[in-house]
């Protein structure tokens, strides 16, 4: 969005930022959906969703659930490191983001469940006062006689890309340890080790392919609002950026050493290259 900025205001940077998750969450929501086997049109697919959307990142964003009924939810987070990193920027940014954002895209992930869903916040930033806990807290209502969510209408183009045509994978049959999908009951303390080893390969490769997808619609709204040309001299300096730190963080994590061999392992793992039924990498 910075890159965005170097040539609009903030409200332009503001629209790209709904574009590209209102035109890319909807279908990779749905493709998790059935990818971990966990369909339906109520408030507990939704918040199951959420739980695996990458715009939730586990630790980043320490969302909590609460479930009322098969219509209503609640969620709330204990803490949203978008927040802290935002804050120091000013209430205009911290507003354009919990309010001007938030409120749309939060829809449409939720539309991808149930169009006649929404999601309406209890409280949110700016806090008052400063240190207010949690960071936000928000309801999530499916109502009968409610208005549709209307797709934005960049989904579709979306939508005819490779990586939104993707085959689905499944999980392969396991006998080891942990979930094989997500169809048994909401967990709200759910964590990404609670599942199958067949199966977090599953999530892994959608993470790497929700990534592409947002990538992809980002790239299309930028060019019609700034033009193709624009959208692509953002494309190197994004992507750039992006793939350096999280080849850094693999490096840290897995503490790889710093040969052919440990950088071969860094590419092996490294989102970007995933999954390999969108990029076949070949790594030697």
């Amino acid at each position: 969005m910075a890159l965005v900025m170097e040539r609009a205001d903030r409200e332009t940077m503001q629209q790209v930022a709904i574009e590209e998750w209102m035109a890319a969450s909807p279908i990779y929501s749905r493709r998790m959906q059935q990818a971990l086997r966990f369909p339906g049109d109520g408030v507990e697919t939704i918040c199951k969703n959420l739980q695996l959307d990458i715009g939730a990142p586990h630790e980043f964003m320490d969302f909590r659930f609460r479930l009322i009924d098969a219509e209503h939810a609640e969620f709330w987070l204990a803490h949203c490191g978008a927040l802290m990193d935002v804050e120091p920027m000013g209430v205009e940014f911290v507003h354009g983001m919990c309010h001007t954002i938030e409120d749309p895209t939060f829809d449409a992930t939720a539309a991808a469940t149930n169009p006649r869903a929404a999601i309406r916040p209890l409280h949110r930033p700016p806090r008052t006062p400063a240190d207010r806990m949690p960071h936000c807290h928000w309801r999530i209502d499916i109502t009968a006689d409610a208005s549709a969510v209307e797709p934005h209408p960049l989904q579709a183009v979306v939508a005819t890309s490779r990586a939104a045509q993707l085959d689905v994978p499944s999980p392969r049959p396991t006998t080891g340890p942990g979930m094989a999908d997500y169809s048994g009951p909401f967990d709200p303390d759910l964590r990404l080790e609670h599942f199958s080893r067949p199966a977090l390969e599953v999530a892994l490769d959608e993470f790497g392919l929700q990534s592409h997808l947002l990538l992809r619609s980002f790239l299309v709204s930028v060019a019609s609002r700034l033009g193709d040309e624009r959208a692509a001299a953002i494309l190197p300096r994004l992507v750039g950026g992006w793939c350096g730190l999280t080849a850094q963080r693999l490096r840290d994590a897995l503490d790889l050493p710093p040969t052919a061999a440990g950088m071969a392992t860094m590419l092996s793992l490294h989102p970007m290259f995933a999954p390999r039924s969108y990029v076949a990498t070949t790594v030697a």
